[in-house]
């Protein structure tokens, strides 16, 4: 009997340790999920949400749970939250995304989140939602992305100046020779009406002749088929100059267009055409320029991220045969091909520069790594261009390089877009 009651109590004892562990255990559990960075939701197969750790500050619990998930999304996103939440129920497959929410005050929240299976026994019951509001992050991202945007006009001004100087110039030098030459054509003009005037009054032989003399004279200074021969080419010149101008012009606006609210299908070779006559006066003095544009259809993107992106890359070829010439006059090459690629469309800048250590080949798309010197840049172009080509617009940034011939690097952009976030 006194064994079987000692059996109880310590029974009783394994059970009362067992229920405090768990209550600590659920305590933690409870802590971990309250305090967790991230909003945590279980949604059923009806898209009613279970359970939510946290809510934002104008939010009760009470009113969350039970309610149908869709009602705290942006209406605009429903569609694509409709077709990432089918994918999950039926394929079990992780969505990654981002999504809007209405925060205090109607501020809109933007959310990083994961949506994944929720599975009870092996099968798929609902989705487990994970979400962090990254709307901090955005700012900071969109404010960097404008202070590189004015940087890069900044570095662009001076190669810019120069592009438009040079046909100014020669435009300029064209107008001074046509003032000079329809002044001497004019001259020649002012003998011949006195010539006609003298005839017409009735002058004598002498006069006569010597105002023939004199238009003879002033015809000889001017060179009259020079003249004919040279004033049109004058006028070529003018205006291939001011085409030239308006070309740059018109560069340099859509270079500083602002971002638009949506991406837009986009001649790529157009735009990579008109990334270079921005970009012309960085390279020039160092490296020949070839393109092979091949026949691409239109794609859909942020066609002003993505000259800034070209405006990057040339910029580094540039730098990089820079550094190969090691201060003589050889110029290198720098080569812009655009492919199409299935379902994407392949860029490809390659310079015949340095090419890339294999220390430094694995940083090279870190934020603020450069070899430049120090007031040359902070090294954020590849980092940004990264950030462009793979999180906005879901491509791809890669390079091939070799120590001493050069590197190439590949931007790979799916055709019809980014899907929606």
């Amino acid at each position: 009997m006194k064994k079987r009651m000692m059996n109880a109590r310590a029974r009783v004892r394994t059970r009362l340790r067992a229920e405090a562990s768990a209550r600590v255990v659920r305590s933690q559990l409870e802590a971990l999920l309250e305090h967790a960075p991230a909003y945590i939701l279980a949604v059923d197969e009806n898209g009613a949400i279970q359970f939510i750790n946290q809510v934002l500050p104008h939010l009760k619990k009470e009113d969350i749970v039970g309610s149908f998930w869709l009602d705290h999304i942006q209406p605009e996103q429903h569609d694509a939250m409709k077709e990432r939440f089918r994918a999950v129920l039926e394929t079990g497959t992780s969505q990654t995304y981002e999504t809007i929410a209405l925060g205090p005050n109607g501020v809109r929240v933007v959310f990083s989140a994961q949506m994944g299976a929720m599975r009870i026994e092996g099968r798929v019951v609902g989705a487990v939602i994970i979400a962090q509001d990254v709307t901090d992050l955005r700012r900071m991202q969109a404010e960097l992305a404008i202070s590189q945007r004015l940087a890069a006009v900044v570095v662009l001004a001076a190669g810019i100046a120069h592009e438009v100087n040079t046909p100014v110039q020669f435009v300029t030098d064209s107008v001074e020779f046509l003032r000079e030459a329809i002044g001497d054509v004019f001259g020649v003009v002012e003998k011949l009406r006195i010539l006609e005037a003298l005839r017409g009054g009735g002058a004598g032989a002498p006069e006569l002749e010597g105002a023939i003399a004199a238009a003879a004279e002033a015809r000889e200074e001017a060179d009259l088929p020079y003249l004919f021969a040279a004033i049109p080419k004058a006028f070529d010149r003018c205006f291939k100059g001011l085409d030239r101008v308006v070309a740059i012009v018109r560069s340099l606006n859509e270079f500083a267009r602002p971002t638009r609210q949506a991406m837009v299908a986009v001649d790529l070779n157009r735009t990579i055409e008109s990334a270079m006559a921005t970009v012309r006066g960085e390279y020039e003095k160092l490296a020949e320029l070839e393109t092979e544009l091949g026949e691409l259809p239109l794609v859909t993107c942020y066609p002003d991220d993505i000259q800034k992106v070209l405006l990057d890359l040339v910029a580094n070829a540039a730098h990089a045969i820079k550094g190969a010439a090691n201060g003589s006059d050889r110029k290198g090459t720098i080569r812009v091909r655009t492919r199409l690629d299935g379902e994407g469309v392949v860029i490809a800048v390659t310079d015949t520069g340095t090419g890339i250590p294999e220390t430094i080949a694995q940083r090279v798309f870190d934020p603020f790594f450069t070899t430049k010197e120090v007031g040359s840049g902070i090294g954020q172009g590849l980092a940004l261009a990264w950030a462009v080509v793979k999180d906005v617009h879901g491509g791809e940034l890669r390079f091939e390089t070799t120590v001493g011939v050069g590197t190439t690097f590949f931007v790979r952009l799916p055709i019809v877009g980014k899907g929606p976030r």
